[in-house]
């Protein structure tokens, strides 16, 4: 194997680079990498029902779709990224190998780590809890395969609670769901026999030692690419997939989405139909009076896409204010966006 360790931390140009090392590169490899606060998406989510999106724009947190399936994750700086590259042939017994090492360092640390099911790394705590400390994912293309783990060390667990706790409640989805498991951090488990743990730096550092012992070369990888060509091509994977709108929220699967709010006016219901990260359908139903300015509004909301500035657009464009007696706008538009506060 090659051992390449990136000194990047921006979440586009990470992933950009996994990809291409999928794609371009012939050799065994392992990629440590790390990103800033970011959440990363399985490739067949649905971003509304896995996110709160509203939260993740606030915090200026990206949401991005990586090209593995599986669940919802939340990056940051106290996360360790290991990503393996080979041949697809004897792909799972393969990925097992790579696990295998994994464990070997979480045991060396003085973890007993073990895989549960097929896709989680554990540890049993001291009080009998199973808790999840990685979680894996895995893709094939053109007879090379990608199996990847995000191992928890020292991550910031409420910012990651906050942001996997979808704002929108009543979604319906075609999408796949992520799996809520208890999860800890590796650097909380292993203070519980020690009496200091390296920060999340210093553990990266540890992990990467750990890989050269069993790699023929190592790189560590500057930002921007080795040649032109791969600048070139790390370029065009985030402008086409991981900074782009329409790969990291268009390509959502089908859903529906019903809300209902009361306003002085009345009992308000709206339907949504959403296809492609925007809205194909508005309906609004209910016991008020005034349904013009609604059916305005709802005319004016099919085709946009479904996130807040696009709707508070259309909002400032066909105010309902008289329609449901208040003026005000942020109640409003917290309701077309799936009633969240």
């Amino acid at each position: 194997m090659i051992l390449i360790t990136e000194k990047e931390t921006d979440p586009g140009h990470n992933l950009a680079r996994e990809e291409f090392l999928l794609n371009c590169e012939d050799e065994d490899l392992v990629y440590l990498w790390r990103n800033r606060p970011s959440v990363i998406v399985g490739r067949h989510q649905n971003t509304w029902a896995e996110v709160d999106l509203e939260l993740a724009e606030r915090e200026r947190i990206p949401v991005i779709r990586r090209l593995t399936g599986g669940g919802a994750v939340f990056h940051d700086l106290g996360n360790i990224n290991i990503s393996f590259f080979f041949s697809r042939e004897d792909f799972e017994e393969k990925a097992a190998e790579r696990t295998g090492l994994l464990l070997r360092f979480l045991h060396r640390c003085g973890l007993d780590a073990q895989v549960s099911g097929r896709n989680d790394i554990c540890v049993e705590t001291a009080d009998g809890r199973q808790v999840k400390i990685a979680g894996t994912a895995m893709t094939e293309r053109d007879g090379r395969g990608l199996f990847h783990l995000c191992l928890l060390y020292d991550c910031d667990l409420t910012m990651m609670q906050r942001l996997l706790t979808p704002s929108v409640k009543k979604l319906e989805t075609k999408g796949i769901h992520s799996v809520r498991a208890r999860v800890a951090n590796v650097r909380q488990l292993l203070a519980a026999d020690r009496d200091s743990t390296p920060e999340a730096d210093g553990f990266f550092r540890e992990l990467e030692d750990f890989f050269r012992g069993f790699c023929k070369e190592q790189k560590t990888e500057e930002t921007g690419g080795d040649t032109e060509m791969e600048q070139a091509e790390l370029g065009r994977l985030r402008r086409e997939r991981y900074e782009n709108w329409q790969w990291n929220t268009g390509r959502n699967p089908a859903g529906s989405l019903t809300v209902s709010a009361r306003f002085p006016a009345g009992e308000v219901t709206m339907e949504l139909t959403l296809e492609k990260g925007c809205i194909s359908g508005c309906r609004f139903s209910g016991d008020y009076f005034d349904g013009k300015t609604l059916e305005k509004l709802a005319a004016r909301l099919a085709g946009r896409r479904y996130e807040r500035k696009s709707v508070e657009q259309a909002l400032r464009e066909e105010a309902p204010a008289g329609a449901l007696g208040t003026a005000d706008r942020e109640k409003l538009l917290d309701f077309l966006m799936g009633g969240s506060r």
